[in-house]
C-alpha cells in the first residue's frame, strides 16, 4: 500500500526502480551475510516489496504507453505472459543449479539478486514516450 501511495506521487518509474533496489538487496542479503537476522531480513524485505513490483511493473508499461488502451492492453499480456514463464524457467534452472552447486544456497540468492539488478538497469534505460 504504501509504494502505491508512493507510486501515485512520484511516478511508477521511480516507485520501481526503488522496489526492485531494495528487493535486490533484501534477495543478496544471505549470500552475503550468512547469518539469521540477514535471512530475517530479506524474507521480510523480499515478502513487501516483491508483490508491489509485479503492480508497480503494470504500472510502468501504462506510463510507457499512454492513451492508448488496445497497446497497454497487448503490452501487459506480454508482461503477465513472460513473467510466468521466466518464473517457471527461472525455477527449473535455480533447482539445476543448486543440484549441480553442491547444495549452496549462496549461490542461488546471488543469482536471484543479479537478476534483479538487471531489471532495474533495464527499466533505467527505457525512455518514456511523451
Amino acid at each position: 500500500l504504501l509504494i502505491g501511495h508512493f507510486a501515485d506521487r512520484s511516478g511508477y518509474a521511480i516507485a520501481l526502480r526503488l522496489s526492485l533496489l531494495i528487493v535486490a538487496i533484501a534477495v543478496a542479503l544471505p549470500a552475503l551475510l550468512h547469518t539469521t537476522g540477514a535471512l530475517v531480513v530479506s524474507s521480510v524485505l523480499a515478502g513487501a516489496f516483491m508483490p508491489g513490483c509485479v503492480i508497480l511493473a503494470l504500472g510502468r508499461i501504462r506510463e510507457l504507453v499512454p492513451n492508448d488502451a488496445a497497446r497497454q492492453k497487448s503490452a501487459w499480456s506480454l508482461a503477465t505472459t513472460s513473467f510466468a514463464l521466466c518464473q517457471a524457467i527461472a525455477a527449473y534452472g535455480y533447482s539445476y543449479l543448486f543440484e549441480h552447486s553442491g547444495s549452496d544456497y549462496a549461490l542461488l540468492f546471488a543469482l536471484g539478486g543479479g537478476a534483479l539488478l538487471v531489471a532495474f538497469v533495464i527499466d533505467g534505460v527505457v525512455k518514456q514516450k511523451a
